[in-house]
């Protein structure tokens, strides 16, 4: 199992996970066989903040499904560290609300915050490479991840990649317009190997509260995502694929 690295003042990668299992779900494999070339990578999860109660209706529904009532996203915290770990990244956990806790008249306020947060990341970390979903699937946490990372990203001149939204890109295509006159570039599709593959999913398997939401025609989550790295390497291996930005 690799080893978790140490916090430092750089990294070579910052991932900006708009969810606690985001970025295992989506470029897993990738970033595992980064740690493992010896890159330093820090996967920054925005919407990890906790929330005190009384929980929304809509919160207390996907806390029966998890299965976590107390301090469900405390819990969901020690899942990832331990998914974290397995991928041999360094984990960091944002204080903005998930989607279902907050009040949808705060958007704007969040997105400039978020924006604001992740510059300061990527001037005191000197990444050589950002990474942010592309908001497959259109989930408003998503979106406004992506685009303050965009806008980040753009600001100070840092290369961007976009990963494939996983498990929403096994069904769906359907992506929003970049912001700020931004393109997608062309896609980069990487064969991961074996051994990434399989830490891949031991680390998918740390978030055990989501496995019920995860599962698509009762399909688990680990086949959902073989099967579609296997069709994306054309059948000589597993795959990932991001997108760039022009």
């Amino acid at each position: 199992m690799p080893q978790k690295k140490e916090v430092t003042q750089m990294a070579d990668v910052l991932a900006v996970s708009p969810h606690l299992d985001d970025a295992a779900l989506s470029c897993g494999a990738t970033l595992a066989r980064w740690a493992a070339e010896g890159r330093d990578v820090l996967v920054y999860s925005a919407f990890a903040g906790l929330p005190e109660p009384p929980f929304p209706p809509a919160a207390q529904r996907f806390h029966e499904l998890w299965q976590l009532h107390d301090d469900p996203v405390r819990a969901r915290r020690a899942e990832d560290e331990e998914a974290m770990r397995d991928l041999g990244v360094t984990e960091s956990h944002g204080p903005f609300l998930d989607e279902i806790y907050r009040d949808a008249a705060d958007e704007a306020d969040v997105a400039r915050e978020l924006e604001l947060v992740i510059g300061r990341l990527i001037e005191a970390h000197r990444p050589e490479t950002v990474l942010t979903c592309s908001a497959l699937g259109l989930h408003k946490d998503h979106v406004l991840a992506r685009d303050a990372t965009v806008r980040a990203a753009v600001s100070s001149g840092t290369p961007l990649l976009l990963w494939e939204d996983l498990p929403y890109g096994v069904w769906t295509r359907e992506r929003p317009p970049l912001p700020d006159g931004r393109s997608w570039g062309p896609t980069v599709v990487t064969e991961v190997g074996a051994d990434a593959w399989k830490t891949k999913i031991t680390a998918v398997a740390r978030y055990a509260s989501q496995y019920a939401m995860l599962s698509y025609r009762e399909t688990p989550i680990e086949d959902q995502l073989e099967r579609h790295a296997r069709t994306l390497a054309r059948g000589s291996g597993v795959a990932e694929q991001v997108w760039t930005v022009v």
